[in-house]
């Protein structure tokens, strides 16, 4: 049984060009993340920076793929600061290498699977 579900976002987004950015603290991505966790529930987290915009607004496919993820986070602190320019909203910076040992601290703690999964080649 396939168990990915795709329920509307808790956090509201923020439109960056061609991506929809998801907006809201670092904790609170965490424990969304972490409560999807635990309820046994496949979801994509996409850590995006100002580079991935640019080959997102030239590459209609990846932009579909990064705007589907649960999560597409600001990862680059370019995009914080076009999240306040365009819409006055502070927005902390959501890097992925400082997320993941936190949610693998959190996963271990709490004895939660966590998977990876390796691409090779083009993707998206």
């Amino acid at each position: 049984m396939d168990r990915y579900v795709s329920p509307p976002p808790l956090l509201p987004r923020k439109r960056v060009i061609s991506l929809a950015i998801t907006t809201g603290p670092f904790s609170v991505v965490q424990q969304e993340i972490i409560g999807a966790a635990r309820q046994g529930e496949s979801r994509t987290a996409c850590f995006a920076n100002a580079h991935m915009v640019v080959e997102a607004q030239q590459n209609p496919q990846l932009a579909e793929a990064i705007n589907k993820a649960d999560w597409a986070l600001a990862d680059g602190v370019p995009l914080t600061w076009a999240i306040k320019r365009l819409y006055g909203h502070t927005q902390e910076r959501v890097a992925g290498m400082d997320m993941m040992p936190a949610l693998l601290e959190q996963a271990a703690n709490e004895q939660l699977p966590v998977f990876f999964l390796r691409l090779h080649g083009r993707s998206a």
